[in-house]
């Protein structure tokens, strides 16, 4: 849950939205899934994919603009997509990465968000905190466009993907290595989005299918984060009504998901800048000693012992033939035990002589005695987060699972042995 100063930042940030805009499609229309009904469009990964779903956004969003792509190339990828200005009747947005629908399409939001304030000209930030540092400013312009995520009907998708976690594993011998990375998207931390969207549903009298709905799409932490905060909003809705200038609400009208006009030149742009770019993040690995696939190396030898068994048991004996079955599988797994330099990425044999892996194709930097002198990647230690600058320091603070992060995400990743 938010603190109540943190409440109080929302309130204020969302009430200059509904203040110069009225109750928009934060109450009026339904909220955005990530479902075919809200992007009923065709996604590929490549530029005119990511054109079409921001495109998508800002017709939800009511911007009745161009979308431009340019690609830039960037040595380390962050953040696949970034607003750039509004020029010239055209949103302009800086594309550095395609991904996956599912991992666009956060950052898209934000996107949209940011654009959705620019062509408005609302101000970098809200209310009450007209003092604010300058070199604050642009994290309270993360936040705010995250505040206007969620006017916009976005704010499942923001809550969804303000905190991605991926993990994978695998086993070496009896040693387990897990690696795990967090993305962090949006300028707001994933317990205040959802409470934000427990609000928006506390004020539409959401009926109990949208709210399960709404839950069965937001990650494990923000879930329990919207469910505690509609439990806390319900009785304190007339007090939040009034904070908001909300006498009434106006009536409630569909979402229109109508077909997006066909824009070949502009997809023509958008596929001709991201080809002047090299756009190849060249991902760097370290050769180590390690074991090959044991588990393999034994089913092989059994699969060539038991073939041998069936050959060498009618002239040798069924004795005979048995210790062949047990031998060549342990001589198999002995050889696969052997280690050998490989990539710490694929674990594809590397020797000396190669600069490049063949399996994943990653740069070699160095040579390391084990998987636990791998470089650590982990995010440093105070790393500071936007969303808690926006509010008088406290010395109790914390949150609970979210790490606040300014608008552009980072991506950190962590190795461990045991």
């Amino acid at each position: 849950m938010p603190k109540p100063e943190e409440e109080v930042w929302l309130l204020d940030a969302m009430q200059e939205l509904v203040g110069r805009f009225g109750a928009g499609p934060w109450l009026t229309q339904p909220a955005v899934f990530p479902d075919a009904a809200s992007f009923p469009d065709t996604y590929d990964e490549s530029p005119t994919g990511v054109r079409t779903l921001l495109r998508r956004l800002a017709a939800h969003a009511g911007l009745d603009l161009r979308i431009e792509l340019r690609a830039f190339a960037a040595e380390e990828t962050v953040v696949p997509i970034l607003f750039d200005e509004v020029h010239d009747g055209a949103i302009e947005i800086a594309l550095f990465e395609v991904r996956p629908m599912d991992a666009m399409l956060g950052h898209a939001v934000q996107a949209i968000a940011e654009a959705y304030r620019a062509v408005h000209r609302l101000d970098a930030r809200p209310h009450g905190y007209r003092d604010a540092p300058e070199d604050e400013e642009d994290e309270q312009a993360d936040a705010l466009a995250s505040v206007t995520a969620v006017y916009l009907g976005f704010g499942v998708l923001a809550a969804r993907d303000a905190h991605r976690y991926e993990a994978s594993g695998f086993l070496d011998g009896r040693t387990a290595h897990t690696s795990w990375s967090h993305e962090f998207v949006g300028g707001l931390p994933t317990e205040s989005l959802a409470w934000l969207v427990a609000l928006q549903t506390r004020l539409r009298d959401e009926p109990t299918a949208e709210v399960k709905a709404i839950e069965k799409v937001l990650p494990a932490n923000a879930e329990v984060a919207f469910r505690r905060a509609r439990e806390a909003l319900a009785s304190r809705l007339d007090a939040t009504r009034e904070i908001l200038g909300l006498a009434a609400l106006p009536e409630p009208r569909p979402r229109d998901v109508l077909p997006l006009p066909s824009d070949p030149e502009g997809d023509a742009r958008a596929e001709a800048s991201w080809g002047e770019e090299d756009h190849e993040v060249e991902r760097h690995v370290y050769r180590v000693p390690l074991p090959g696939p044991r588990a393999a190396a034994a089913i092989g030898g059994f699969a060539v012992a038991l073939v041998g068994e069936i050959f060498l048991a009618p002239r040798y004996g069924t004795s005979a033939a048995s210790l062949v079955l047990l031998v060549i599988p342990a001589l198999a797994v002995a050889l696969a035990s052997i280690r050998r330099p490989r990539c710490s990425s694929c674990r594809t044999r590397l020797p000396a002589a190669l600069e490049r892996c063949r399996g994943c194709d990653g740069i070699v930097v160095g040579e390391v005695a084990g998987l636990r002198d791998l470089p650590d990647e982990r995010p440093r230690d105070g790393d500071e987060g936007a969303f808690s600058d926006a509010f008088p320091e406290d010395d109790d603070s914390d949150h609970d699972e979210d790490e606040v992060v300014s608008g552009e995400a980072r991506d950190a990743s962590e190795r461990t042995s045991s």
